[in-house]
């Protein structure tokens, strides 16, 4: 094969690297930003306002006052893997639902008397 060629297949090559590289990046993103890993949407289904405070497995805590039927988004990278453990006016409400490392989005919907926990699925 001449020099020629060997450039071209080179070139070839590298593109190819560079454009898988590139794809596998894009998804990252694409992940991240579009199916908003992590996000959670705290809804306040009460005619009080209310302070929730939400405790992740690993640790982390979150502390918000909502008004009456309004609602709050956060997000929360580090959430480890157990159950959510939910506060409302400073009283133990309920541990709810199940968290791991890659969370869709979740919905939690504090009541007087119960907490509803659930996942936004995709089609």
């Amino acid at each position: 094969m001449s020099n020629k060629k060997y450039v071209i297949l080179t070139t070839y090559i590298i593109s190819m690297i560079l454009a898988v590289a590139g794809s596998w990046f894009a998804r990252g993103v694409y992940d991240e930003l579009i199916l908003y890993k992590g996000y959670f949407h705290v809804i306040n289904g009460t005619e009080n306002q209310k302070k929730i405070e939400l405790t992740f497995p690993s640790g982390e805590s979150t502390n918000v006052n909502i008004s009456s039927e309004n609602m709050n988004t956060f997000v929360v990278s580090n959430t480890g893997e157990g159950s959510i453990a939910v506060k409302s006016d400073n009283q133990d409400l309920a541990n709810v639902g199940y968290v791991s490392s890659f969370n869709p989005p979740i919905i939690i919907v504090i009541m007087d008397n119960k907490v509803v926990f659930q996942y936004i699925t995709r089609p």
